[in-house]
């Protein structure tokens, strides 16, 4: 096996469960059931803004979510001003630090992004050092037009490289591919993530997909 360059991940403390992402005013359950299964995957906690298209009990978002669901650590926040104080310490007075120490928001190209997402290193970076990361999604029907210059302002915003040829991505789409991307950025490792779980007592339930890594695409 090839000796690990200097400056890999190897040796390096887990940054799983220090990067989470948070869903402004979704409107669609089966995208967020989707993505709720996502951020169980990679031991994300899922932040929900409201108001939202749906409530909780829908049964399309816990079809979509599949009887992972229940295991997703689900924060629910009343606003996006609620939110965003969340993010920034506000809520819990002066001095109080923040929830995230780097918000990253993602949009399609051209709208509110500013630097592709695979050229911004920051992400990886902070997990690294210690620090926690919340990817931000907009709304599927609104994306993010409805925050104020202060909250797009403390984010760092960033787009999902992508052809013209398409207005913009399915939600849970761009949920994965950002998620895949922080998570390969800050070196998660198969071993690191099944240490988490264990450390949780999660495991999946055996199904008629067992044994395939894909659960068969479902």
């Amino acid at each position: 096996r090839p000796k690990e360059p200097a400056g890999s991940h190897a040796g390096m403390a887990s940054a799983v469960g220090k990067l989470a992402v948070a869903l402004l005013r979704p409107a669609i359950p089966q995208n967020t059931g989707a993505i709720g299964r996502l951020c169980l995957g990679y031991h994300a906690p899922l932040h929900l803004v409201k108001p939202m298209g749906f409530e909780l009990t829908e049964t399309r978002l816990k079809r979509a979510g599949l009887d992972y669901w229940k295991d997703v650590d689900v924060h629910e926040h009343e606003s996006t001003d609620a939110f965003f104080e969340f993010a920034a310490g506000g809520g819990g007075g002066e001095g109080v630090p923040g929830a995230f120490d780097l918000l990253v928001g993602l949009s399609a190209p051209h709208r509110y992004g500013v630097e592709p997402l695979t050229e911004f290193h920051g992400i990886g970076d902070t997990l690294r050092a210690g620090g926690s990361v919340c990817l931000v999604l907009g709304s599927e029907t609104h994306g993010m037009e409805f925050l104020s210059d202060a909250q797009r302002d403390s984010m760092t915003r960033v787009f999902l490289p992508m052809s013209p040829a398409v207005r913009s991505l399915n939600l849970a789409t761009c949920a994965g591919i950002a998620l895949f991307e922080a998570a390969r950025q800050a070196g998660f490792t198969q071993g690191q993530l099944e240490a988490e779980a264990a450390r949780q007592g999660l495991r999946a339930p055996r199904g008629r997909w067992e044994g395939s890594g894909t659960d068969g695409h479902r």
